[in-house]
This record gives C-alpha cells, sequence and structure tokens, in this order.
C-alpha cells in the first residue's frame, strides 16, 4: 500500500501530488498508470486513487473512492513535552506517539531543560512521515515551544474565552476552524473542558495513577517535564491552574519513555 500526504485534497474527482510527491512515486516507487495509491488529507479524509499519469515531476490521479473521519477517535490528546537534550528523543517519541494516535504535541521549556530551540519544520516532517506509515488519516498538531508560564497561561486564558463564550459562539469558532486550519484533529479543545495532568516523580500521596483519572471520550492535556523532572515550583504553579499530579509508575522513565507510555495508556483507556 503506498501512502501518500494531500493537505490541500478537497472533495474533487482528481488530483495532481505536488512535485516532491510526484518523484517520490514515478522515480522512487516506480508506479504507472494504472496502480492504485491511497491518500490521506490530514483531517480524517482517506482516499483510493488510480494514477491517470506519471511523469518524472507530475502524478495525476483519478479519486476512486473517499472515506470520511477514517478511524476517527473518541478522545483528544494534547500533551505538553519538554525537548530532550537530544533532539533523536523527541523524534522518537513524535514517531511513536503519531502511530499510536495524538491529536496536539507543544514543547514546553522548563526551567530544568537542556534544550531550549526546536526545529519545529524538521519535527513537522518526523510527524507526517509517521502519519504516512501508519495509515492515520488525521495529521497531528505541532505548536510552536512555549515555556512552562507560557503554556499555563494559555490556559487560564483559555478558560476564561469559554466562560464569556455562548455556544453559539463557538460553534461558529469550530466551524472557522475546521475550514481555516488543513490540520484539524478529530476533536477539539472547544469541544470538552480539559482534563489536565502534569505527571512528576516527586513523592507526593496527592498522585494518582492514569487509570484513576482518565474518563473515556474526553479532552486530556498531559504535561511531561525534562530530564530532571519539574521544578517544584512549577509543579505547584501547576497544581494551583487545575492540574492534578499524576504518576505513570514505580521506575525512573526517561523524558520521551514517559511521554510514549502516558500517549499509550490514554489511548487504551479510550479503547
Amino acid at each position: 500500500m503506498h501512502v501518500f500526504y494531500t493537505p490541500d485534497l478537497q472533495d474533487q474527482a482528481h488530483y495532481q501530488l505536488n512535485e516532491e510527491e510526484s518523484k517520490h512515486c514515478s522515480r522512487v516507487l516506480r508506479l504507472s498508470v494504472g496502480d492504485t495509491v491511497f491518500l490521506i488529507d490530514g483531517r480524517g479524509g482517506l482516499y483510493e486513487a488510480e494514477i491517470e499519469t506519471a511523469a518524472k515531476k507530475h502524478v495525476e490521479l483519478r479519486i476512486t473512492k473517499t472515506t470520511k473521519a477514517y478511524q476517527k477517535r473518541n478522545h483528544h490528546l494534547h500533551i505538553a513535552v519538554a525537548p530532550t537534550k537530544n533532539i533523536d528523543r523527541l523524534e522518537w517519541f513524535l514517531e511513536k506517539a503519531t502511530e499510536i494516535g495524538i491529536d496536539e504535541i507543544t514543547p514546553i521549556i522548563c526551567e530544568r531543560s537542556e534544550r531550549k530551540v526546536v526545529k519545529g519544520d524538521r519535527l513537522e516532517k518526523v510527524i507526517t512521515a509517521a502519519v504516512k506509515q501508519s495509515l492515520q488519516a488525521y495529521h497531528p498538531v505541532l505548536n510552536p515551544a512555549v515555556t512552562f508560564s507560557e503554556l499555563l497561561a494559555q490556559q487560564t486564558n483559555a478558560q476564561q474565552t469559554d466562560l464569556h463564550t455562548s455556544p453559539q459562539q463557538t460553534n461558529a469558532q469550530q466551524k472557522n476552524a475546521q475550514e481555516t486550519n488543513l490540520h484539524t484533529s478529530p476533536n477539539t479543545s472547544a469541544q470538552k473542558s480539559v482534563s489536565k495532568l502534569i505527571a512528576h516523580c516527586i513523592d507526593d500521596e496527592q498522585r494518582r495513577y492514569l487509570k484513576d483519572l482518565v474518563q473515556p471520550h474526553g479532552n486530556y492535556l498531559m504535561l511531561i517535564g525534562p530530564e530532571g523532572d519539574f521544578s517544584p515550583q512549577e509543579i505547584s504553579s501547576a497544581l494551583a491552574e487545575g492540574f492534578m499530579p499524576v504518576t505513570l509508575g514505580t521506575t525512573r522513565l526517561r523524558t520521551e519513555t514517559a511521554a510514549l507510555a502516558a500517549c499509550f495508556e490514554i489511548n487504551y483507556l479510550n479503547r
């Protein structure tokens, strides 16, 4: 099965691959006229298509079958994770989380972060490759990196906006976002209140296991800290903003392992 990512694909009978995907189709995969390929638009659409023209830089397709909301999940998962010192480990997390199922990722710069800069373009390519490999019809949203305090402020502002927004306004905003955003996840944060979770390693009787906190079909924001964990001040600030402390087990996990463990468990609890 050969899959191509086509974020600009709309409801149409014919589609032309861009130059990069055309080269991959005709020169790398050596596909030709009459062969069948699959397209994903990143918004839940899966399309089966037949090659009509196969030139080196120009491949035209005829759409033969369309499936909307393909494998749509019943929950929304947003993981905010501190970038790892070795960027390969963050890329590994993005790849595997995309394969398992995730809607949104935000790199967060914390007090103890060893990496302060991330290159979004490179990370987007990793996510897109994983989307194609795992046949995910929804492309996860990669947000720009923010500081820990900025993320908390965003959540506070979002809550205040929800309190002062009528249902009619919210529906209009959702429709607007779906029409303008190519990477629309299965469930938007405007649809459901957010279950805010922070995983940390400090011994605390308040910490609970995910299975005790995750309600099916929910909207989750999970915070995962850097190699040295969140600082006590960061944890206190998050708890003051309504985040619930969680534990991911008794062993000490790498940042990317903790993030993936949370991703898998939340998906499993929503199966």
